[in-house]
């Protein structure tokens, strides 16, 4: 596990106003490359557990674009997901029953 974000397979997508991070992807599914223009539900990789993780999962944050700060550090924005909205950092997992 080495941690860093060269080190985690991931995707970023610009969405015009805000940024798209996602993160961990298996080794060598990475299916997109930058400047690829991608459509809802078209695949981009395989979940993984690259960079400093333990397990297969996919890390995602959504950011406001900011001319002034890189990605990350703009405003993280919430990602809505079966009527729960998440910030930066809350996990998401499957409910038992």
């Amino acid at each position: 596990m080495k941690r860093g974000p060269k080190n985690m397979n991931a995707v970023l997508i610009d969405a015009g106003e805000y940024y798209v991070f996602m993160g961990h992807f298996k080794q060598g599914t990475v299916m997109v490359k930058e400047g690829d223009e991608v459509r809802t539900g078209e695949p981009l990789a395989c979940v993984g557990n690259s960079g400093f993780s333990a397990e297969p999962h996919l890390h995602i944050q959504v950011h406001r674009k900011q001319a002034d700060k890189p990605w990350y550090a703009s405003e993280p924005l919430y990602i809505h997901f079966n009527g729960q909205g998440y910030l930066l950092n809350e996990m998401i997992r499957k409910k038992h029953t």
